[in-house]
């Protein structure tokens, strides 16, 4: 039984001692052990070998042998469950303890707990899961209501601190303890510090349980310095990684040290649509951040994050607008999190380089997703971070492709920082060798200076296109549907299959829109099922709700009303789908 520390392995283990069919049970708790060595003098004092002198003096290889025989001699007298708790720090002794057991008893069943794996053949793992929500949230009302019983206890309060423990009991019994001197909403305010906070406890457990720390610290002591110096990277990732990342911040010995902090119940590995993704408990996580400060790593750690963050940045945002625009997209989703965190450390700090090549991307993968308020909100602070500065001339067309995004934002929500913007993106110009770069640099310039009048007949298609799509929205402001459907026609005719699919789509979206206003609901319809794949593909769910409405409309014009209902339920799951999950 595998898990990290204070999810309740000893626990479970007693219960299932209690109700084992075998009818001997020995239970060996090995925490005390301090040599492995003393393994197999620990657990033939349990069970009464003759000669075994585990706490007197150590055995010799021979005497260990002997002992050792005579155990397995013992259990195979009768079905036989043993228990040995807290294998991980004698882990390579209890392996071959085990091993020998299996091999020479009949009837002998042996359930281990511990943080890794003992890793043999006769082995079956079974990794503890942590407590779910309700069960969480349940525990801790019981052991709150033990402590401090006719407390108020509110679940939404309750939820609010269990949410940030992990499923831990442990940490959730650590926490309810303090409604003896503070509200559960007062315990969720601490908790940025819980390892201050979570201390005291049960006095009867073990020293290692008295405290959240000494829980983590428990672990920490088993680490070579190898895993030591990977946890403590690896903890700034706040949303996860993958190998590839791990390998890009730890210097290429990702796999070997991811390997050993799964193994010792230190990261969750989850599967997903992209691949095996490593996650951190948060009370691991705010552990090695801790660690890092403690020996100075805190910058060298964010360099190596961010550097990383760069390159995976740049790597798929030049494949934004391209044929594989859609796997661009789903790289850039599972990775949004952490690119945006350190998207803020580098607007911070200031890094206009980093800021530079991070905000494009992650402004093009939020205007395609539809959540135009994140780059709404950034741009003040990235107009800040470029000021005063000049950019090289190997990062000119990812800054002109961030200022272009940038500026569009700044004319809706902050326009007192499209002046200097537009400044630096007029020093850069838009002589670009990226034909799709120099179009969207051309057209924002004019756009943005009001100079845009022959645009819409520009021999350059690209430029063309983009002008009449941004002339498509002029005239649907201005009260000309109908001149606006004639220009989105044609700058949809413009968009190059190369670009990628999502533009031909938020066309043919706002084509369905104008028919619609024209009470055209057929024409609206076609032009929102020709563009619904591409969006779902995309993951623009608020953008196919829009075009789902206008079926169901459709549908019900035409007296479909099972037609209607049922596109009604796929907007339900549309609405659903466009929900981040809880992490």
């Amino acid at each position: 039984m595998v898990g990290p520390g204070g999810l309740g392995k000893t626990r479970l283990a007693h219960a299932v001692a209690r109700e084992a069919p075998q009818p001997v049970v020995h239970f060996v708790e090995l925490v005390g052990v301090t040599s492995p060595d003393d393994v197999v003098g620990e657990v033939g004092s349990v069970l009464g070998v003759r000669d075994s002198v585990s706490g007197r003096r150590a055995l010799t290889p021979e005497q260990r042998a002997d002992v050792r025989a005579r155990i397995a001699q013992q259990l195979d007298q009768a079905p036989t469950l043993l228990v040995l708790d807290n294998c991980e720090h004698v882990v390579d002794a209890a392996a071959d303890l085990v091993a020998f057991l299996v091999a020479t008893t009949r009837e002998l069943r042996v359930l281990t707990t511990t943080r890794a794996p003992l890793a043999i053949a006769a082995e079956h793992v079974h990794q503890l899961p942590h407590l779910g929500s309700d069960d969480a949230i349940a525990l801790f009302r019981a052991r709150a209501s033990a402590a401090r019983p006719g407390v108020r206890l509110d679940d939404t309060e309750i939820h609010s601190v269990v949410d940030r423990l992990d499923g831990l009991p442990l940490a959730i019994e650590l926490a309810a303890a303090k409604v003896r001197v503070m509200a559960p909403a007062e315990i969720a305010r601490r908790l940025d510090d819980r390892f201050a906070l979570l201390r005291g406890g049960d006095r009867s457990a073990p020293d290692r349980h008295r405290t959240l720390l000494a829980v983590i610290d428990w672990s920490w002591a088993l680490l070579a310095e190898r895993e030591r110096r990977a946890l403590r990277f690896l903890s700034a990732f706040h949303d996860g990684f993958t190998l590839d990342a791990a390998d890009a911040v730890l210097g290429g010995d990702g796999l070997d040290a991811v390997e050993d902090l799964v193994e010792q119940s230190l990261l969750v590995v989850t599967d997903t649509d992209g691949g095996t993704r490593f996650r951190m408990l948060e009370t691991v996580r705010e552990f090695g951040r801790l660690q890092a400060e403690t020996v100075g790593e805190a910058t060298e750690i964010s360099t190596a994050v961010r550097a990383w963050a760069v390159e995976y940045a740049d790597t798929w945002g030049r494949q934004l607008f391209s044929p594989t625009q859609v796997e661009a997209m789903a790289r850039l989703r599972a990775e949004e999190t952490n690119l945006a965190d350190v998207l803020r450390e580098a607007l911070a700090a200031p890094d206009p380089a980093a800021s530079s090549v991070l905000f494009g991307p992650l402004a093009g993968y939020w205007g395609i997703s539809g959540d135009h308020f994140r780059s709404m909100t950034s741009t003040p602070a990235f107009a800040e971070a470029l000021e005063g500065w000049t950019p090289p001339p190997e990062l000119a067309d990812s800054v002109r492709v961030a200022l272009c995004t940038a500026l569009f934002n700044a004319r809706l929500a902050s326009p007192a920082t499209v002046d200097p913007l537009l400044a630096l993106l007029g020093e850069l110009g838009a002589d670009s060798s990226v034909p799709s770069v120099r179009a969207l640099t051309t057209v924002m310039l004019a756009e943005v200076q009001g100079d845009r009048a022959d645009l819409t007949t520009d021999p350059d298609p690209l430029v063309r296109g983009l002008s009449l799509q941004f002339a498509a929205h002029e005239l649907e402001n201005s009260a000309d549907p109908q001149g606006a459907i004639d220009a989105a026609r044609e700058a949809l005719a413009l968009v190059p299959e190369e670009e990628g699919p999502w533009r031909r789509a938020m066309l043919d979206t706002e084509l369905s829109g104008l028919h619609a206003q024209l009470g055209d609901t057929e024409g609206a319809a076609a032009h929102s099922r020709a563009a619904i794949p591409v969006l779902e593909q995309l993951g623009a769910f608020d953008d196919v709700v829009q075009g789902r409405a206008v079926l169901a409309v459709a549908a019900l014009e035409q007296g479909d009303l099972d037609g209607a209902r049922r596109i009604l339920d796929e907007i339900d799951e549309d609405l659903i789908g466009a929900t981040p999950a809880p992490t």
